[in-house]
C-alpha cells in the first residue's frame, strides 16, 4: 500500500520538488502559533508561541487562557492536551489549587463540562473476584449466602483470596459437595478457575497420581455457577451498595477523556510538493509527535 499519492510520476524531471525549509517568524492568531509550536515540538513552548504572536509570554497566557493552560505542575498546555487523559485526576488537583490560586477556576470549569458521564451501577459487569470490590463486600455476600460468620483476606502477593467459615448446610450441601465445600469452590471463582474435583490414585510404582473426577466435577460445577449468579443478583440488591460502588467504579475507571490528534496544521520540511497526505496520515503523524515517537 503506497504511504503517498503522486499527482505526477514524472514530475520530478520538470520542476523542484523539493521545498526548502521556511522559518516562520509570525503568526495571525493563537490558534496558528500553538499548531507552528506542537509541529515543532511536540508541545508548547510558550516564549515560541508569544514570540510569534509578538507578546510576552505572561501576556500571551493572559489573553489566550483557555485555549492554553496551566497544567498541575504549572507548565503551560494546550487545550486538547489538558482537557483529555484522566480528567477526574485533573478536576481533583485543579479544585485544591484553585483554593489559593484563582487562575486554576477557569481550569474547573473547563474540566468540569468534560467530565465522562457516570456508567449506571447495575450497567457494571462484575464477576465474583473482581480485585476494585472491597474484601468486606465479598466477606457479607459469602457470610450471609453460607449462613456463616466468613472471613475473607486477600494477598497482594499472590493474588489470591482465602476464605474461613463455618461448616454449615449451606457450604456443605445447599452450595457445597460431598468432595467439595462452597468455601473452596468460591475461591475457585474468586481465581477465575472452574472447580474440578481429582481422585488420589496409586499407581504400579506407589506413587499418587490425580485423576479428575467428572461426575463430581460437574457437581461442583453446578454449585460454582449456582453461587455465581446468587453473586449477580445479590451486588446490586441493596441501593446504598449499588450506590457506593458505582462511585467506585467510576471513580476508578470512568476517568479518561481520549485526546484526539488532529494533524492538519503539520508541514513537513523537505518533503515532496506534489505529495498530499491523507488525514489519518497527518493525525497518526500528530500523535507519534505528541507521544516523541
Amino acid at each position: 500500500i503506497m504511504i503517498f499519492k503522486l499527482l505526477n510520476s514524472h514530475v520530478i524531471f520538470k520542476k523542484r520538488v523539493i521545498q526548502a525549509k521556511k522559518d516562520i517568524t509570525k503568526a495571525d492568531n493563537i490558534s496558528d502559533a500553538i499548531n507552528i509550536s506542537l509541529n515543532e515540538q511536540g508541545s508548547i513552548d510558550i516564549d515560541r508561541v508569544s514570540s510569534l504572536l509578538g507578546q510576552t509570554a505572561e501576556k500571551t497566557i493572559e489573553l489566550h487562557y483557555g485555549s492554553l493552560f496551566y497544567d498541575t505542575d504549572g507548565g503551560i498546555v494546550d487545550r486538547a492536551t489538558y482537557l483529555s487523559g484522566n480528567v477526574k485526576k485533573k478536576l481533583a488537583e485543579a479544585r485544591e489549587i484553585a483554593k489559593s490560586n484563582q487562575v486554576y477556576e477557569a481550569n474547573v470549569s473547563e474540566l468540569e463540562k468534560v467530565i465522562p458521564k457516570d456508567v449506571i451501577a447495575n450497567q457494571i459487569d462484575v464477576n465474583i473476584g473482581a480485585r476494585w470490590i472491597p474484601t468486606d463486600i465479598y466477606r457479607k455476600f459469602i457470610s450471609e449466602l453460607l449462613n456463616s460468620n466468613v472471613e475473607v483476606a486477600y494477598s497482594n502477593g499472590t493474588d489470591t483470596y482465602k476464605i474461613k467459615g463455618n461448616s454449615t448446610v449451606e457450604s456443605t450441601q445447599k452450595y457445597g459437595t460431598e468432595r467439595k465445600e462452597a468455601y473452596k469452590i468460591i475461591e475457585d471463582s474468586m481465581a477465575g478457575k472452574v472447580t474440578i474435583v481429582q481422585d488420589a490414585v496409586e499407581g504400579p510404582d506407589g506413587k499418587i497420581k490425580y485423576v479428575f473426577n467428572q461426575v463430581e466435577s460437574e457437581k461442583a460445577q453446578e454449585k460454582q455457577e449456582l453461587i455465581n449468579e446468587n453473586f449477580e443478583f445479590w451486588i446490586w440488591k441493596d441501593q446504598e451498595r449499588r450506590d457506593n460502588l458505582g462511585a467506585l467504579y467510576n471513580a476508578k475507571f470512568n476517568t479518561n477523556v481520549k485526546k484526539r490528534h488532529d494533524g492538519s496544521h503539520i508541514t513537513f520540511d523537505g518533503i515532496n510538493s506534489e505529495v498530499t497526505l491523507a488525514k489519518h496520515q497527518l493525525d497518526g503523524a500528530a500523535m507519534l509527535i505528541a507521544n516523541k515517537g
